[in-house]
């Protein structure tokens, strides 16, 4: 028919623009979580990345009354949706691992509204610095670890941790799980039919992903 319209065609095909980073193969974190060559510190905070779904400036961030040593819970709003009225709260069940590691580690002593975690010299782990940039103190060990291992360091960066959690548990469970694990605040569709998982749900999801990675 002259001047119908081919909606097979490219032309009316569009790209989707990925802001996202792709996720880092669980084998590939697994490998290095379970490396002799790295140190307590460093697994502690891939720990937390993959456990908790944290990025750097998180991990940075927390103090000591997110975290409950008697249950080994994590709750926290994700750092920069703080300030965003509809910010999920979300309790994070450590693993054994993770515990052992931030009990070790912990600064002793920390009040509820301290850092529970600094670098060697007493330092914030990340830090702005004039001109709106920043110093990394995690990201600076993560690099010193792989340049460590020259050509055998694996190539994933730190920002594809949390990708890789919430893919396995979007694959395994479902979207809102997912969500869930990331801290965002709903949009979209899934907003209009959002209801966070029972926590029970969620522990259990979490447990599970412990098992693709460690």
């Amino acid at each position: 028919m002259p001047g119908a319209l081919n909606l097979d065609s490219k032309s009316f095909s569009f790209r989707v623009p990925t802001s996202q980073p792709t996720p880092a193969a669980a084998s590939d974190l697994k490998a290095v979580l379970s490396h002799k060559d790295l140190d307590e510190p460093m697994k502690l905070y891939l720990l937390l990345m993959i456990n908790t779904g944290m990025q750097q400036a998180d991990i940075a961030n927390m103090v000591a009354g997110m975290y409950d040593a008697t249950r080994g819970t994590l709750t926290r709003v994700r750092g920069k949706l703080a300030h965003t009225a509809n910010a999920p709260t979300i309790t994070y069940q450590l693993w054994p691992e993770t515990v052992l590691l931030l009990n070790k580690h912990m600064q002793a002593g920390a009040g509820p509204k301290q850092r529970l975690l600094l670098d060697p010299d007493n330092r914030p782990l990340v830090k702005p610095t004039r001109g709106g940039g920043r110093i990394d103190r995690v990201r600076s060990a993560w690099l010193a670890f792989t340049d460590q291992l020259g050509a055998a360091a694996p190539t994933f960066k730190l920002k594809q941790i949390r990708k890789t959690g919430a893919t396995l548990l979007s694959n395994q469970f479902n979207e809102i799980v997912a969500n869930h694990y990331l801290g965002d605040a709903p949009s979209g569709i899934l907003a209009k039919n959002y209801a966070p998982p029972a926590q029970a749900r969620f522990d259990k999801a979490i447990a599970w992903l412990r098992k693709q990675v460690l």
